[in-house]
């Protein structure tokens, strides 16, 4: 499977009117194909060396450069990768999570003219990889058949109930074998991807989206769009959900017919063939990394609350966040310090440009303010209310209530900082004569 076809399905929480992928997360290199197991995302770079990462694309490390040939595609299921590429040529590892994974090249392979552009696997564990000489085809993933025609393939997914291969035409097998090419195709197609539910998209070197709801037996073009460069790369992130990535620095979000330009102008050379789908994030090769912000919370666990700190790497970037742990890019922005009582998880991302950093989370243990009683007396025209002990750097801030029911507190100054000393709020001048009760509280 190629970078123009990934097709990581994905169990997200869908928003109204969003789609599942909230993040376009930058990686700050060009990776010609990527494949994500076993928690692991697994690259070839453009010197044609395998590269794996365990941190969600922020960094990578070589595990192979096999043998200085040009790979294009990878495909996996469980620990086992194939990597396929020029001159038909494939290599296999049986568990791609060793520490340092053993690649052999399979030597029995028939005869291809032509390079390979695409590679796929089931769930059944059937593989199928398409380009110029037509199809491979193995059970597994061992001893590959030759099927001459049809040829010039770019692309092959599977979608559920069949094979789909896209290039000059379109093909379906059901068994990866025998190959039928569909009647009135769009021509010149350069990705496919299916979301496992019979729908399928497809990218045209026209600039066109192509959509089918038949798993490939028909495609109709989406009316009212036309990109006015290629499109080259499609993602699959939900039903009938898909990012797309063109020319022109281009990332489009589709649903169903609505299509959407979510990012352009990234200033990457080539962001066609660079998406893929990573735990909610939608990741983009040659495009800058934004690094995740760190969290502070020295003292925690701790018996008083705790104050946090949320620190970008970058002077520009923004911060969001959230309390409970959910998706913080559509959290608080952040703009100081804050204290947590009880239990939270502080998660965080930083952003830049459209562009967001992996999240980030901490568990944060934090207890409740001391009670502290309050005195008031007058000096002046001035109402003095005392609060007799602080706790030091703790925001505690004046309330009143003016009814007896003890309801609608309402804040009477801004916070003051504690300083291990009274604290005192001055009120001038005196409030009406009426019932009044007055609380001590920490600022939020």
């Amino acid at each position: 499977m190629t970078l123009r076809s990934l097709s990581l399905l994905l169990s997200l929480l869908l928003l109204p009117g969003v789609l599942p992928a909230q993040r376009p997360q930058g990686l700050g290199r060009e990776l010609r194909a990527v494949t994500g197991t076993q928690g692991y995302l697994i690259a070839i770079d453009e010197d044609d060396a395998l590269l794996r990462s365990s941190d969600q694309g922020l960094s990578f490390s070589v595990i192979a450069s096999p043998n200085d040939l040009q790979l294009n595609a990878l495909a996996a299921q469980g620990t086992v990768l194939i990597a396929a590429g020029e001159s038909g040529q494939m290599f296999r590892t049986p568990d791609v999570t060793a520490p340092t994974p053993v690649f052999t090249q399979l030597r029995d392979l028939p005869h291809y003219l032509g390079d390979l552009h695409a590679i796929a696997v089931n769930p059944d564990g059937q593989w199928v990889a398409a380009g110029d000489d037509g199809i491979l085809q193995s059970t597994d993933g061992t001893v590959w058949t030759h099927h001459a025609s049809p040829k010039d393939l770019v692309d092959v997914v599977w979608s559920g109930t069949h094979w789909v291969a896209v290039g000059k035409a379109v093909y379906r097998s059901v068994n990866g074998t025998v190959w039928t090419a569909i009647a009135n195709p769009p021509a010149n197609l350069t990705a496919v991807a299916a979301d496992g539910s019979g729908n399928l998209l497809a990218t045209g070197f026209d600039g066109h989206l192509y959509r089918s709801t038949d798993h490939g037996a028909t495609f109709s073009m989406i009316p009212d769009f036309s990109w006015e460069g290629s499109l080259r790369s499609v993602i699959a992130l939900g039903d009938d959900a898909w990012w797309v990535g063109g020319d022109e620095a281009a990332i489009l979000s589709v649903e169903g017919t609505d299509v959407t330009v979510v990012l352009e102008d990234l200033g990457a050379l080539n962001v066609s063939y660079g998406l893929f789908a990573l735990n909610g994030a939608v990741g983009i090769a040659g495009v800058e990394t934004v690094a995740p912000p760190v969290i502070s919370a020295p003292g925690s666990p701790s018996a008083l609350p705790v104050e946090v700190t949320l620190t970008a790497n970058a002077d520009d970037d923004e911060i969001r966040f959230t309390r409970d742990g959910s998706d913080p890019s559509t959290g608080d922005l952040y703009i100081q310090p804050f204290f947590v009582t009880g239990t939270q998880t502080i998660s965080a991302v930083s952003t830049r440009n459209g562009l967001f950093s992996p999240p980030v989370s901490a568990e944060i243990q934090g207890g409740d303010p001391q009670p502290f009683s309050l005195s008031i007396s007058l000096s002046g025209t001035s109402l003095l209310i005392t609060q007799d002990s602080s706790t030091v750097g703790l925001p505690y801030r004046l309330e009143v209530a003016t009814s007896l029911l003890l309801q609608d507190w309402t804040p009477v100054q801004s916070p003051q900082t504690g300083t291990g000393a009274a604290l005192q709020w001055t009120l001038t001048p005196i409030p009406a004569a009426s019932p009044r009760f007055y609380r001590s509280i920490l600022a939020p």
